[in-house]
């Protein structure tokens, strides 16, 4: 693949505050942007700590996209990568989550911001401050 260390940029949300949504808290462990791979790690925690609701959340909200402010998927690198955008269901020190977990390539193009969508829900968007 070809890679343009001229361009080399990265963005790391990994302090964002939790969001509280209708039926669960979001909490950002890491969410990294870079040139040269995309790391996700974003938790659903329900409202009630068990197993079953946080079944329900990934039923509910289930694979994610990133999108651009248009709200057009991003592009990735061209690399070899295998991904799941589906979440799964863990317990983390003894709280259920609904736990979105990837490694990516990076992006091909940095939009002005970048939104995690699931559930046809735009959950959280982070802006990317380019400087150029």
């Amino acid at each position: 693949f070809e890679f343009d260390a001229s361009v080399a940029f990265a963005c790391d949300f990994a302090e964002t505050d939790d969001i509280e949504l209708a039926d669960a808290t979001l909490h950002v462990e890491q969410f990294r942007l870079s040139s040269l791979e995309t790391r996700i790690d974003l938790w659903l925690i329900p409202q009630e700590n068990t197993e079953k609701a946080a079944r329900s959340l990934a039923e509910k909200y289930g694979a994610y996209a990133l999108v651009d402010e248009q709200g057009e998927v991003v592009q990735y690198s061209e690399m070899d990568y295998t991904a799941s955008t589906t979440p799964y269901v863990t317990q983390i020190n003894g709280q259920w989550v609904c736990r979105y977990l990837s490694q990516m390539p990076g992006l091909l193009q940095f939009p002005e911001s970048v939104a995690f969508t699931a559930g046809d829900e735009e959950l959280i968007r982070f802006d990317l401050m380019i400087e150029e």
